[in-house]
């Protein structure tokens, strides 16, 4: 308690001081108050869930108004003014936000964002360059999904009334939905500025006439960040996926990506974007089939609130590629776009949606009635909607409803898959 009365005492005596050279050299009276704390700064991460700040208030006129988040603090007006609260944190951010208003109207505002809980949750700390020992940081997730699937074979359907066109599928619209389970886990790593994954997901359709549909992957990769500047990195990754469709080796995908990452975080929230190029090579099982290519240009913007605690994403993709067969060269352009509240604890709320345009070079249209072109354009929109509950902020259960019209002279269709999605971490 002593060094904090001393602490109080050496900033009000800068304070007054600077107050008195100010009146000195008769600078104008309509300066705000300032806010000083020895307690807290713009951004930090604490360990423990309580905290006692003190605030120190000093002003040339009197004081007469101090709001912390909105809550009004009881003194009586001074030209300096301590206030000392306890403030009890939940696990994440939490914005301290505090107003000062003196008698002439003036009026200052300062916010101190304090993080609390798993260190690599609080994402402002990970963009300071202080050189401090590396550390390593680790985190668990899984995910169980029960979903009705509506076209898992994608079949051909007709999603809108074409005159004088007679679309008929292979399988029969009766016949076409069925119910899938899905099972994934994902560990990953952090370790100074390489950070990895590894994992696996499980997919199994409950008909008898889509067993050739199940599938299993296995997953791993590494990353690396070199940050040249406190707002860029450059970012590297190499990802490698082993897929198995129907019990069977189908392929093997290795992909690597590299692009500059740049944004910014502070009191107010936090914006990233990322531009990459990526590069896979996918390896076939079926030996009739070549090295299948794919190389595209890639944007993403990601943006967070820190107030509302809402995000918004949005991507965009260009590129080419192949599935190992002539017929199968293709060109696309793409972009998405997802909104998410990200409250910690309570109902939860995701909308997107996304459209993208694939041409087939070497692969002739069905129809010349739907006006894309003689050769085969699919043109896939996606709509997403879903809303669920956290019960903390590691474990949420949610419905997610899916829905994707594919406008193609090709295989036009619609898909629905809606179900529920129960996700969490450690």
């Amino acid at each position: 308690m002593k060094i904090k009365v001393v602490l109080i005492i050496a900033i009000l005596s800068i304070s007054l001081s600077s107050t008195a050279v100010a009146q000195d050299q008769e600078i104008s009276q309509s300066e705000p108050p300032q806010i000083l704390t020895s307690d807290l700064v713009r951004k930090q991460m604490i360990e423990s869930p309580t905290k006692a700040v003190s605030f120190v208030i000093v002003d040339s006129d009197n004081i007469t108004e101090v709001t912390i988040n909105g809550e009004k603090q009881n003194f009586e007006p001074d030209t300096i003014i301590e206030i000392t609260k306890k403030f009890r944190f939940n696990p994440g951010k939490t914005l301290i936000k505090v107003i000062a208003t003196d008698e002439a109207g003036n009026r200052r505002e300062k916010s101190f964002l304090v993080g609390f809980g798993k260190r690599e949750e609080i994402e402002f700390m990970t963009a300071k360059k202080d050189k401090i020992t590396p550390k390593s940081l680790w985190k668990a997730d899984i995910n169980s999904n029960y979903e009705f699937d509506s076209n898992p074979t994608c079949d051909v359907s007709s999603p809108i009334d074409i005159e004088g066109l007679d679309l008929q599928g292979v399988v029969p619209d009766d016949e076409q939905d069925d119910t899938k389970t899905t099972v994934s886990a994902l560990f990953s790593a952090v370790y100074g500025k390489f950070y990895g994954f590894m994992g696996g997901t499980n997919s199994t359709y409950e008909r008898e006439e889509n067993e050739i549909l199940n599938s299993r992957a296995f997953l791993t990769g590494i990353g690396y960040k070199y940050h040249f500047s406190q707002m860029a990195n450059f970012v590297f990754n190499y990802d490698f996926v082993d897929i198995d469709v129907a019990e069977y080796d189908f392929s093997q995908n290795h992909s690597l990506s590299a692009g500059v990452e740049f944004g910014k975080n502070d009191s107010e929230g936090s914006y990233r974007h990322l531009i990459a190029i990526d590069t896979t090579l996918k390896n076939f099982a079926d030996q009739e089939r070549d090295i299948g290519r794919q190389n595209q240009l890639k944007w993403g913007y990601n943006s967070l609130d820190a107030e509302k605690l809402d995000s918004f994403r949005f991507k965009f993709i260009a590129g080419s590629g192949d599935n190992g067969t002539e017929e199968s060269e293709n060109t696309y352009i793409g972009m998405d776009f997802d909104w998410k509240n990200q409250w910690e604890i309570g109902f939860k709320w995701d909308l997107g949606f996304g459209i993208l345009r694939r041409n087939y070079v070497n692969e002739g249209a069905m129809t010349t009635q739907i006006p894309l072109g003689t050769t085969r354009v699919d043109a896939p929109f996606r709509f997403s909607n879903g809303f669920g509950w956290a019960f903390t902020k590691d474990w949420k259960l949610m419905y997610n409803y899916d829905y994707v019209f594919n406008l193609s002279n090709k295989t036009p269709y619609v898909r629905e898959i809606h179900g529920l999605y129960l996700s969490g971490s450690f």
